[in-house]
C-alpha cells in the first residue's frame, strides 16, 4: 500500500516512509524502503544514510531492498563519505548467505565507478576486491 500513493502524495510524506524504515517490522522496514525507491532520485538522497544503515539489516529482504534503492543513486547522487561506507557495506553484502541480497548487492555494485572500487581495494586490501574490480571494468 506505501509504494501505491501517488508521487505527490510519496514526497510529501517521505519523511514518514524514512522513519518506517526502523520500524521493528522487516515487512515495514522492506515496504518503506521500497516506497522511498519510488521518489526521484533527489528526493531520495536526502534519505541515503538511512537506507545506508539498512545495508546492516538483520533481515535479508530489508537488505535487498536496501541495496536497490541505493542504486538508484548511484554514483552520482550520494555525498563522497557516504558513497564510500555504502560502497563497502556493498562490498561486503555481496558474500551474504541470502542470494537475493548478493544480487541486489552486484545490481548497486555495478554502478559503482571503478576508480571508487579501486580505492576500496586499495584501503581494504581484501582478496575477493580485485576480482569486483575487474569484473566492474
Amino acid at each position: 500500500a506505501l509504494a501505491k500513493l501517488p508521487h505527490d502524495g510519496l514526497a510529501r510524506h517521505a519523511g514518514t516512509f524514512a522513519e518506517l524504515l526502523h520500524d521493528h517490522s522487516h515487512d515495514v522496514r522492506s515496504a518503506s524502503c521500497n516506497a522511498l525507491s519510488k521518489l526521484p532520485a533527489d528526493e531520495l538522497a536526502r534519505h541515503a544514510r538511512k537506507l545506508s544503515h539498512l545495508l546492516k539489516d538483520s533481515d535479508a529482504s530489508v537488505r535487498a531492498s536496501a541495496c536497490n534503492t541505493i542504486a538508484k543513486l548511484l554514483p552520482d547522487l550520494l555525498h563522497p563519505e557516504i558513497l564510500f561506507l555504502t560502497v563497502s557495506k556493498l562490498l561486503d553484502l555481496s558474500r551474504d548467505s541470502e542470494w537475493s541480497v548478493r544480487r541486489a548487492a552486484g545490481d548497486a555494485i555495478a554502478k559503482v565507478p571503478p576508480e571508487v572500487l579501486e580505492l576500496h581495494a586499495s584501503i581494504r586490501c581484501r582478496a575477493g576486491a580485485s576480482y569486483l574490480i575487474e569484473s566492474s571494468r
